[in-house]
Formats: structure tokens, sequence, C-alpha cells
């Protein structure tokens, strides 16, 4: 009997005898948590920062900033107390964390700092783009906000940095996105569940984000004519108007629960949001020649 015990350690690798005892009960295998992982790799964040994003602009914030502006009618539960103006004190904490943490503005940051300690030109262009996104975004909604300041671990209250001083900010980042995007280095791939690493669709991003934040800097400018021309110049170095090339399509299972936000709340849960009358009675009313007056123009 033992002889048979012998050949079966022997033939599962478990050895026999004081030579071959170790540690392998405390060994990493075990120690390490598959479900618990302590470090990330660049792949890891960038899924990360893209569902982040998608969360930021398909969320309650993006419904609430939809019902304040009268786009859409709150009619059902906590979307009809928000088109009363009736919020709690916590209720918009989750929305202003994840603009610096979890796949925000720290883990981009490391993205950024991994790759350009590599040279990858590629990954970090990428990043930079969706750290403008969402940063701009962020200011978009909240005015003046941390930036500067934000990842300084050695900062424990960063100052405000005021909005326009933000928009230039990202202005300045995706300037250097779009440098960052014109290189021959590896592009991400499976990873980037957005555009497959498709650098070209990436940069009339960085474009078309550019038009964005100019068009938002329009009202305080100066001189408005200079901004609405950046506008325009931007905007037509970005993505396809005519055949939608390149529009950014956050990735979405085909699981319900797992859906555009947008969509699960305007037709998957209809009672929640409507069409606002505000909205409504504009295109019943207003005329579209401003549209071909800008046009005409720029």
């Amino acid at each position: 009997m033992r002889k048979r015990f012998t050949a079966i350690a022997l033939a599962l690798g478990l050895g026999i005898g004081t030579g071959a005892c170790s540690d392998f009960l405390t060994g990493p295998k075990l120690s390490d948590n598959p479900n618990r992982p302590t470090v990330a790799n660049n792949a890891n964040l960038l899924v990360s920062a893209e569902t982040n994003l998608a969360f930021q602009s398909e969320g309650h914030l993006a419904r609430t900033v939809c019902i304040w502006m009268q786009q859409c009618s709150g009619t059902n539960k906590q979307y009809l107390a928000l088109g009363q103006y009736i919020v709690g004190d916590d209720d918009y904490f989750l929305d202003w964390q994840d603009t610096y943490t979890r796949g925000g503005l720290l883990d981009l940051r490391r993205i950024e700092h991994t790759a350009l300690a590599s040279a990858d030109t590629a990954y970090a262009g990428v990043a930079y783009v969706l750290e403008a996104w969402l940063v701009g975004q962020t200011a978009d909604v909240w005015g003046d906000i941390p930036y500067t300041q934000a990842v300084d671990s050695t900062i424990s209250a960063p100052a405000l940095d005021p909005q326009q001083q933000v928009y230039a900010a990202v202005q300045a980042k995706l300037d250097t996105a779009i440098v960052f995007l014109a290189t021959t280095t590896a592009a991400p791939l499976g990873e980037d569940v957005v555009y497959g690493g498709d650098l070209a669709k990436w940069t009339a991003l960085a474009n078309t984000l550019k038009a964005r934040f100019y068009l938002h800097t329009v009202e305080p400018a100066t001189d408005k004519a200079a901004a609405y021309d950046s506008v325009a110049k931007y905007g037509a170095l970005g993505i396809g108007a005519s055949d939608g090339s390149g529009d950014y399509l956050a990735y979405h299972s085909s699981a319900s629960t797992e859906a555009n936000l947008w969509h699960q709340f305007s037709i998957s849960w209809p009672q929640y949001l409507s069409a606002g009358k505000f909205l409504v009675d504009l295109l019943n009313t207003t005329p579209t020649n401003w549209l071909l007056e800008f046009g005409s123009k720029y």
C-alpha cells in the first residue's frame, strides 16, 4: 500500500521526504486574492476609466442637468423631486468622487505616468483625451473645481481652480494629446472598449472636445467671434458629421441591466423621465434659422 501511495504522490508532484518540504500553504498563490488585486496595470485602468466616464455622462448627474435645463421632466420617484429642485446633502457625493477616484483623475494620471515612463505616447495620448473630457465636463457642471492640486497627496484640501482656468488647462491637455496620438508606438487594443486602439478616431475625438470646450467659453469671452472661429476650426477636424465615423459609443452589453443608462431611464423605465415641456414648446415654436445662420457664417 505504501509503495502505491508513493507512486501516486510522485505522479502528482507532491514529493516525499524532508527534502521536498515547502511553504506551499503560505506561498503567494494562496495569499494573493484574485478578487482583490493590489496592483492594476494600464489595461485594467483604461477599462475602468472608460467605464467611469460612461457612467458620469449617462448617470444620475446627467439626468439632473437634463431636468434642471427643462430638456427632461422628472415624472416619478426621485426625479419627480428633482423637478422641484429638492435634493439631499449627499445626493451627488458619488458623482463628485468619481471625478477623482474609481477610474477618475487619479487612475488616468497613473496611466499617463506609467506610459510616459516607457515612452508609450499612444497610451498616454488616449489617457490625456479621457482626462480632458472628464475634467472639462466636471467644470461644465460644477464651475470651479480642484484640478491643479487635485492629485497631490500632500495637499488634503486642494484649492478650487476657476472654471475658465480649467477650460484653458483642458485645451492645453488636448493639444498635447493630439501630438502624442501622432505616434508610431503600439496603441491599446482590446482594453480600449470604445475605439479598439484606433488613434485616428481618438485624434478626431480630441478635436471635437476642443470645439466643445471652446463653445463653452464663448459667453464670457471678450472676443466672441474668435471663440466661434475656434469652435468651427476644431469642429471641422473632429468626428465626421456626415457618416458618424468615430462616434464615441460607450461599451454596453446586451444585458438589460448593463444597457446605456439613458436608454434604461428613457425606454426600459419610461415612468421616470419624459421630454420637458419647455423643450417641446421650443421645438414646436422656434424656427431653425439660427442654425442655418450659424452654418452660413462658419
